[in-house]
């Protein structure tokens, strides 16, 4: 603390627009500062602390090429990467958003006791960043209670995902000081981590929040249940035991159910500041209403023009549905099963961006491109149900535009 005081004193700039106003945290790896840019925006500053002699310049390239990486990712439960590099006096450095609110580490020391609805509600939001992360062809590796932000807005909040570097070699999990109770079981068995990793220390992070402890298992590996909750509903226990479960298949399968899952437009989680109930879902942009007879043509014209490949994409980027001729047109290959690594997605890289505006503003958008030299005019169409987009879908035309 006293080195950071008096460096903080000597120059507290940082890279060529940020200065450190004030530590904020520090552990095994890394210190985490409040900043501003030259703008006097707030941003939160992440600096690579050098704690194993010999091994820095190893951390470094990982921490550097880690940040880089993050620089593409946006998930709205995911705490954003707005810019990293290397400072002369304080080293390797990660820029990320200033978030407003408490770690889920914090409640759970203050032994707050959260509503189920709310536990439901955090395992939901967690399991659509994770599905991002693992779509995206990453890990995270290390979700636990202080990773995990409650962001909060108002009256509403939401829970960010922090921390995340990605991993993509067994030994860069196995070096790190991690907390073994949230490793799955096949990493100790000297396994190659896959997405499973994840799905179980989701898994160990809802139990915690459930019943104030760590999950516990009986020798047939079976999750042990806690007597003196008997109020937790059959629900949350199904899914505690498929994200606990010692098969990766398993887990994977109640990762998938949870993401689908509606919770209620409500939760019990109030903020040290506000004392009554915080909406987690947000509102419904008024925008939603203008498309709707619009929509309601656009799916009488999908009866008329099966023909065209069409495909539906969700908020993670998944493609829940391609017709006959889009899956003729992208091949059925599992890793084209979310659509930035679909043939489609390299060859007209702006529908990414279209697809990210049809969930944000509700916009349709048509652009007209060359595919194998034939003139094509791409549709990109939210789609939308109970005011909220749902999924996108986007339609080729080989002629007119619809």
């Amino acid at each position: 603390m006293t080195h950071f005081s008096s460096l903080l004193k000597k120059n507290p700039r940082i890279g060529t627009k940020y200065t450190l106003l004030q530590l904020v945290n520090t552990g095994a790896r890394g210190a985490v500062f409040k900043g501003e840019d030259d703008n006097g925006g707030s941003v939160a500053i992440k600096i690579l602390l050098d704690s194993k002699a010999g091994t820095f310049d190893e951390e470094k390239r990982h921490f550097l090429a880690g940040s880089t990486l993050c620089l593409g990712l946006e998930h709205p439960n995911l705490v954003k990467t707005l810019d990293c590099g290397e400072d002369t006096q304080w080293g390797p450095f990660q820029v990320m958003e200033y978030l407003r609110g408490s770690s889920l580490s914090s409640r759970l020391k203050g032994k707050e006791t959260l509503p189920e609805k709310t536990i439901l509600a955090i395992g939901s939001q967690l399991a659509m960043v994770i599905d991002y992360i693992h779509g995206m062809g990453m890990l995270h590796g290390d979700i636990k209670p202080e990773n995990l932000f409650l962001s909060v807005d108002g009256e509403s909040f939401t829970v960010k995902l922090m921390d995340f570097l990605p991993k993509r070699r067994l030994k860069d999990w196995m070096d790190l000081d991690l907390t073994p109770e949230y490793l799955a079981p096949e990493i100790f068995a000297g396994k190659q981590p896959g997405p499973a990793l994840d799905h179980f220390a989701l898994g160990v992070l809802l139990f915690e929040i459930t019943f104030g402890k760590l999950p516990s298992f009986r020798n047939n590996g079976s999750l042990a249940i806690p007597r003196e909750k008997a109020t937790t509903s059959e629900e949350l226990i199904k899914i505690l035991r498929g994200l606990l479960s010692f098969k990766p298949q398993r887990r994977a399968e109640t990762l998938a159910q949870l993401v689908l899952k509606h919770f209620s437009n409500e939760s019990a989680l109030a903020d040290d500041e506000v004392s009554e109930k915080i909406e987690f879902h947000p509102k419904p942009s008024s925008t939603v209403s203008h498309f709707s007879h619009y929509l309601q043509n656009l799916k009488l014209a999908m009866i008329d023009s099966d023909p065209l490949p069409r495909l539906l994409i969700s908020k993670t980027g998944r493609i829940l549905f391609k017709n006959e001729t889009a899956s003729h047109l992208l091949g059925n290959e599992k890793e084209w099963d979310y659509f930035g690594k679909s043939p489609l997605a390299f060859s007209v890289p702006l529908l990414l961006s279209d697809i990210q505006d049809a969930f944000e503003l509700v916009k349709v958008t048509s652009r007209t491109v060359l595919l194998d030299e034939t003139p094509t005019t791409c549709w990109t169409v939210p789609i939308v149900m109970e005011g909220e987009v749902a999924a996108v879908q986007i339609i080729l035309s080989y002629s007119q535009p619809l």
